[in-house]
C-alpha cells in the first residue's frame, strides 16, 4: 500500500512539474507577444499618414491582442488546474495518513463491548 501511495505521489509530482513547465513556457510566449505588440504599436503611431498597409497592420495588431487575451485565459485556467491538482494531492495525502493511523492504532470500533 505504501509503495502504491508513493508511486501515485510521484506521478502527481511529475504532473505538477510538467504543468509548471508549461505555464512557464506560456508566460515566456506571452512576454514575447507583449513585446511584439508594443513594438508594432510604436511603429504604427509614429507614421503620420495611414495607408492601406497600416490599416492591415492595425488589424493584425488587433488579432494579436485577441490572441494575447486568449493566452492569458489559458494561463489562468492552467493555474486553476494546478491549484486543483495540488488540493487534490493534499486531500489524498491526508486521507492516506488517516487510514494508516486508524489501522495502526489497533482500535476496532465494531468489536466494542
Amino acid at each position: 500500500m505504501l509503495i502504491a501511495v508513493l508511486i501515485i505521489n510521484l506521478l502527481l509530482v511529475m504532473l505538477c512539474w510538467w504543468a509548471i513547465w508549461q505555464i512557464w513556457r506560456l508566460r515566456q510566449a506571452i512576454a514575447d507577444l507583449r513585446e511584439m505588440l508594443y513594438w508594432a504599436e510604436s511603429q504604427t503611431e509614429c507614421l503620420p499618414n495611414l495607408s492601406v498597409t497600416l490599416i492591415h497592420q492595425r488589424q493584425s495588431l488587433q488579432v494579436l491582442r485577441n490572441y494575447y487575451q486568449q493566452t492569458l485565459l489559458s494561463l489562468r485556467q492552467g493555474q486553476q488546474l494546478l491549484s486543483l491538482i495540488t488540493v487534490g494531492r493534499l486531500l489524498w495525502s491526508q486521507a492516506q495518513t488517516r487510514r494508516g493511523s486508524s489501522r495502526s492504532s489497533g482500535t476496532d470500533f465494531r468489536n466494542r463491548t
